[in-house]
């Protein structure tokens, strides 16, 4: 999820952490699975990830071909290029190395800002053309999100479930999803509780998904929490 776009002067970590990333094998075979590019949906933060790693979705709106001025040069470009190699990187160091969103994002800033670098282009000029292409507020409209894009980024904190909620109607998922009203949404226990815990590592519903969803549940589910719906996962 490109949303460090909106944060130009944040470049990522340094080339020395880059360069170790790339140095793991496990790194690389990820940046490579990617078999799709797909322009064919609606991203609030320009592009994203399929669960599987193997399609990168860049936002349907985002043109093929912008243009910044900087001390009157003008400088023409790809921006998909670019956040291509930001969702890749991003995605195969979480599922590589099982850092969290905040770390992998800062690493797929750093990674995109030497590729911006390397195509002779600045980097703060760069996010700034990108900028007006960001439709996280409130008043645009996610009219077709993809279905199997990783959702993971968006709980990352702070969580705007506004967002999510708008993005899960998109992708149709919730249509036949119970409220939690319904199903007695509630806190758990030791022996049934929605997702694994740190206190609770068993007794997990198989309904659960990672980090906050439910197959069954519409909304933000927290792990602690339980409703009549429970069938623990099985071992």
């Amino acid at each position: 999820m490109s949303s460090g776009h909106d944060h130009p002067d944040w470049a990522g970590l340094s080339s020395q952490v880059i360069d170790r990333l790339l140095k793991n094998p496990e790194v690389t075979k990820n940046l490579w699975r990617v078999q799709n590019i797909d322009r064919d949906y609606d991203l609030p933060y320009l592009g994203g990830y399929s669960g599987n790693g193997e399609t990168i979705y860049i936002d349907r709106h985002l043109p093929e071909e912008l243009t910044y001025e900087n001390d009157g040069q003008k400088k023409s470009f790809d921006p998909s290029r670019f956040v291509t190699m930001h969702e890749r990187f991003e995605k195969a160091v979480m599922d590589a190395c099982g850092w969290d969103y905040g770390h992998a994002h800062q690493a797929a800033n750093g990674y995109e800002r030497r590729g911006v670098l390397a195509a002779g282009m600045l980097w703060i000029p760069y996010n700034e053309v990108l900028e007006p292409f960001i439709k996280a507020d409130e008043h645009e409209k996610l009219k077709k999100v993809p279905a199997n894009l990783d959702m993971k980024p968006y709980y990352a904190p702070p969580v705007d479930r506004a967002l999510i909620a708008r993005m899960e109607k998109a992708m149709g998922v919730g249509n036949d999803k119970q409220d939690k009203k319904e199903v007695d949404y509630s806190d758990g226990h030791s022996g049934s509780h929605c997702g694994w815990t740190p206190r609770w590592p068993k007794c997990a519903c198989k309904y659960f998904i990672d980090p906050h969803s439910c197959e069954k549940v519409k909304g933000y589910i927290e792990p602690k929490k339980w409703c009549k719906l429970f069938q623990k996962e099985e071992e």
